[in-house]
């Protein structure tokens, strides 16, 4: 659900930098939208907070601390983050680098505070953080070093396999970790 609610904003923000004079029509369209996903996002906010069974059932994996407790608050704010970050700031060529600093801290905070009780959902959170650093360090590159019409040479060819390779085990990795959590509950 939060993939739907950071696309809506996303679009939103492209919207509100990037519009024609031909899309002004789509303004109350995107308004309505963004509005719909602040709506949704405090509500399921709301619900984990003041609902914790069965809602929030998901608490019962992270330790027993304040910040641990709270720490999907933390999480969303630092992908809204991200993608206002990379919304905003798109027309520079090196915001990439700036982009790769919010995984970073992630996996810091992570290793630090380790809000999670099982050391796999630990490292599963790391993992993803990591592979998410990653992809932002190969989009930082193109976007800074790499001309348009220069996608010949062997690391330029090579490098969007290792994205859909690194997605792949984000997929898989997490999709483990789901299969295992469900077969828990069973």
């Amino acid at each position: 659900m939060l993939c739907f609610e950071y696309q809506w904003v996303a679009s939103f923000e492209v919207f509100a930098l990037y519009k024609g004079h031909n899309d002004v029509a789509k303004l109350p369209a995107s308004l309505v939208m963004l509005v719909l996903s602040f709506i949704i996002i405090v509500g399921m906010l709301v619900l984990l907070k003041i609902r914790p069974v069965p809602f929030g059932a998901y608490k019962t994996a992270f330790r027993n601390t304040a910040f641990c407790q709270n720490y999907y608050w933390y999480l969303i704010a630092s992908r809204f983050v991200l993608m206002s970050i990379m919304v905003f700031g798109s027309q520079f060529k090196y915001i990439g680098f700036a982009c790769m600093l919010v995984p970073f801290v992630n996996f810091f905070i992570l290793n630090s505070k380790k809000p999670y009780e099982s050391k796999g959902d630990l490292g599963r959170a790391m993992g993803n953080e990591a592979i998410t650093f990653l992809i932002l360090g190969i989009y930082s590159y193109y976007a800074a070093f790499v001309h348009r019409t220069d996608h010949d040479q062997t690391l330029n060819i090579t490098l969007p396999y290792i994205v859909i390779l690194a997605l792949c085990a984000c997929i898989a990795l997490n999709i483990t970790f789901l299969i295992k959590t469900i077969l828990m509950f069973l």
